[in-house]
């Protein structure tokens, strides 16, 4: 028996940067595609140097409290 989830809660359509969800600074999204259909299974930022560097340095901040 073959029993299929809905996953579409476990996806969150940003990035996840310095506890909270944002979209990328690039503002462009694309599409993730899955290879056995070739359906859209999800939108997905198209995130830049911007986003990287805001996510390191949320990390860079938050390592001393580990």
């Amino acid at each position: 028996m073959t029993t299929h989830a809905d996953a579409s809660a476990l996806f969150q359509p940003d990035n996840f940067i310095d506890g909270a969800w944002a979209p990328s600074q690039t503002g462009h999204r694309f599409d993730v595609t899955d290879p056995a259909t070739g359906a859209v299974i999800a939108h997905v930022p198209d995130s830049g140097p911007q986003d990287a560097r805001a996510a390191a340095d949320a990390a860079a901040a938050a390592l001393p409290a580990w």
